[in-house]
């Protein structure tokens, strides 16, 4: 058959898990790979391995590991929409709706997404890092408090 253009990992619910969730859908593909949960040096291991990163979780959680992957090993990111995400990956991901179809949304931003577009993420993603440090965090928070405080 034809080749596909990207090799999808699939972390989290095993292909069988899935499959018993979504009933009629084939998750057989040669192009996507099912490891389960994986531990943090196998996950590790992927992000390394892998050209960019797509979450599409976060819009009912406060936070989630995406952006703090992608920062710590300079991964474009594609996401899901959220002021979380927004805040911490700023210009430097690729957002999605979750809306009525979020396959649908997945689907448009992936196609719209070109091979220079992913490498020049790069630069804003360092920036980013840099501002969302946890010794900038620390920082910051640490002279919030003292002003709070003790009125600095």
């Amino acid at each position: 058959g034809p080749k596909a253009p990207y090799m999808l990992v699939m972390v989290g619910q095993e292909q069988a898990v899935a499959a018993s969730l979504y009933p009629g859908h084939n998750f057989d593909y040669p192009n996507v790979l099912w490891p389960g949960r994986l531990s943090f040096e196998d996950l590790t291991m992927y992000v390394k391995a892998v050209d960019s990163l797509v979450f599409a979780h976060g819009d009912k959680h406060l936070t989630s590991a995406g952006p703090h992957l992608s920062q710590t090993y300079l991964k474009p990111q594609v996401c899901l929409f959220s002021e979380y995400n927004k805040e911490v990956l700023g210009d430097s991901a690729f957002y999605f709706q979750k809306g009525d179809d979020i396959t649908g949304n997945l689907r448009n931003c992936l196609a719209g997404i070109t091979a220079e577009m992913l490498k020049n993420s790069a630069k804003p993603l360092e920036k980013q890092r840099e501002e969302y440090h946890w010794h900038s965090i620390g920082a910051k928070t640490k002279s919030f408090y003292e002003d709070l405080l003790y009125g600095k």
